[in-house]
């Protein structure tokens, strides 16, 4: 009987205490607290997370640009490069860019990124799409090789980076804490076409000599240039230099005397490194 009224006691008080703690506003904010504090704490763990992903493919974007920015500036003919770098010296860089703009999330999602990088060329740069367009290449120097040979229409191409996250051991990185691991995995395209350099040819050159006085004839030289820019023209007789300039006399009045004389016309790319030069010449004999 004693033991009843005493557990009748022990109940009561338990409950007075309950109602006053409930009444004063302290308690009442420390439960508001306690139900809110869950919800709380995953709205700010999934923003934290958001962040990661979004963070992450930024990341992606802008390292596969830059992978096919590195291919253009680098894959052109080593006679339109100043310092032109082997198919494998070029491939090395892109790895080594990748690696690095990779790494500066290795802070937050540890060693665990994965990458790999395919190459592609295009069957018709004209088309955008990519399906039924794209041809994989097996790796990265092959894509170097051919678009050091291929014509300027066919130099078009492009370049898939892919990543791998284990996202468990990323998010808490406590083995064992989910019973399941799942790999989270992002993809990024980019185009890239490797720059024709300018081009420049002289399709045609002639001359006609007219005697002119005693032992002398005059010459006039004719020439036809097609060229994508305003070439640099030097007309020589012989070894020397008879006039130079980017507008030139067509034809060109000159003065020899008998004899055999080679006439040699040269169109240079002057304002470019290495310069670029095509000539032609031609022999024509005075009498």
């Amino acid at each position: 009987m004693r033991n009843k009224i005493s557990s009748r006691k022990l109940c009561s008080r338990i409950i007075s205490l309950f109602r006053l703690w409930m009444q004063n506003e302290q308690g009442a904010e420390i439960v508001q607290f306690a139900l809110m504090a869950p919800i709380l704490i995953g709205l700010v763990w999934g923003g934290f997370e958001l962040w990661q992903i979004m963070s992450l493919r930024a990341t992606l974007r802008t390292t596969t640009a830059q992978a096919a920015r590195y291919i253009t500036a680098y894959a052109a003919p080593p006679a339109e490069i100043e310092s032109p770098l082997s198919p494998d010296q070029v491939c090395r860089g892109v790895e080594e860019l990748i690696g690095r703009s990779l790494a500066a999330h290795r802070g937050i999602l540890g060693d665990a990124i994965s990458w790999e990088v395919s190459w592609y060329l295009f069957t018709d740069p004209q088309n955008p799409s990519w399906q039924n367009n794209a041809q994989q290449l097996p790796d990265c120097q092959t894509l170097v090789s051919f678009l050091r040979q291929a014509e300027c229409s066919q130099r078009q191409f492009g370049v898939r980076l892919h990543i791998a996250v284990p996202w468990q051991k990323v998010l808490f990185g406590i083995k064992g804490l989910r019973p399941e691991s799942f790999s989270l995995e992002m993809s990024d395209t980019a185009v890239g076409d490797a720059p024709c350099m300018p081009d420049c040819a002289i399709t045609a050159l002639a001359a006609e000599a007219s005697p002119a006085g005693p032992r002398g004839c005059t010459v006039y030289v004719y020439w036809n240039i097609e060229s994508t820019y305003s070439p640099w023209l030097e007309l020589y007789v012989g070894d020397r230099q008879i006039d130079a300039g980017y507008v030139l006399p067509n034809p060109y009045r000159l003065s020899v005397s008998e004899g055999a004389h080679e006439i040699t016309l040269v169109a240079a790319s002057k304002e470019s490194r290495p310069r670029r030069e095509t000539s032609r010449s031609i022999t024509i004999v005075c009498q």
